[in-house]
């Protein structure tokens, strides 16, 4: 990892590290994701609609298999998990498929942090994608400010649509 993703973040949140999540984090990532969708969600969908997402992706059996395939990040703030990112590949595109940062740590670059990290495991990937639901405000200012741009919109039977975003990254000159 770079300097900067290694290097302890200092403020009032305390010193955080972003690093690859193992086994110790999978309560960590839960909790961070439950209280986020929570936070985030409960103004796009109806709380039944809520609790079911909640029930069906942020349990330790829908986040054991990226943790042990190494795609997923934590941050960790002296030992409790303050955030998460998971990513993976898909039809040839690098996508994040979930950042997460716990509602009471928000707002202190620990979301940009993850983000700078997964870009070095992006390698061969011209670009990162992400995406998020239609009227999720912060999702895409977050995004805009990270230097994302509006790609494209998938349909979501009845939903709000999803919005996805893409960050074009550097090509190293490989000489």
């Amino acid at each position: 990892m770079t300097p900067e993703v290694d290097a302890p973040l200092h403020d009032d949140v305390g010193p955080v590290v972003v690093r690859p999540a193992d086994g110790n984090d999978l309560e960590g990532v839960v909790a961070v994701g439950r209280a986020a969708w929570h936070r985030t969600y409960q103004s796009l969908y109806p709380p039944e609609l809520v609790e079911l997402f909640i029930d069906k992706w942020w349990t330790p059996a829908a986040n054991v298999p990226s943790i042990r395939a190494g795609r997923t990040l934590v941050a960790d703030r002296d030992g409790e998990i303050v955030g998460m990112l998971s990513y993976g590949a898909s039809d040839g595109r690098f996508i994040v498929w979930k950042i997460y940062v716990h509602p009471d740590a928000q707002g202190h670059g620990i979301g940009g942090r993850l983000l700078a990290a997964v870009e070095e495991r992006a390698l061969g990937h011209d670009a990162v994608y992400l995406s998020f639901t239609a009227g999720n405000d912060h999702a895409e200012a977050f995004a805009l400010a990270h230097g994302f741009v509006h790609d494209s919109r998938e349909e979501q039977n009845g939903l709000p649509d999803l919005v996805w975003m893409r960050r074009d990254l550097e090509r190293k000159d490989m000489r």
